[in-house]
């Protein structure tokens, strides 16, 4: 009996998302899942999030026929993604597929982008990503 692969999908938060669909087409292919989410920036968002939204996505793959599980983490963090992998490694096993699709975006321009605005989407864009991807 084969394995399934293992993906490891960032920035699964909303049920109207675009991480929620990544993680259910990886799914109907027969990957076993693994997200994050970060519920404290979406509530920022004009598009908002409920609580159980990660949850009711998490329901909804495992129905499907795969494992799946899922940590809510903060990805502009420096431990995050070391913290992300041992709990992949250790609820699920080694990822295969990696979807970098957490990022951090908001409505500031030129005029009002202030140097930490600027490292926030560094941490979360760029550095994090990177990071996952070594």
């Amino acid at each position: 009996m084969t394995q399934n692969r293992i993906a490891l999908v960032t920035g699964v938060t909303r049920l109207k998302g675009i991480g929620k669909a990544i993680c259910t087409e990886l799914a109907q292919q027969g990957n076993d899942i693994f997200f994050t989410y970060w519920r404290d920036y979406d509530r920022t968002m004009s598009w908002g999030v409920k609580d159980n939204e990660a949850d009711l996505i998490q329901e909804e793959i495992k129905s499907i026929g795969v494992r799946c599980e899922k940590i809510e983490l903060d990805l502009s963090k420096k431990e995050s993604v070391e913290l992300l992998f041992n709990q992949v490694e250790t609820l699920l096993g080694n990822p295969s597929i990696l979807v970098n699709n957490a990022a951090y975006s908001t409505q500031t321009d030129i005029d009002n982008l202030t140097s930490d605005e600027l490292d926030r989407h560094y941490h979360v864009n760029l550095r994090g990503t990177i990071l996952l991807s070594l």
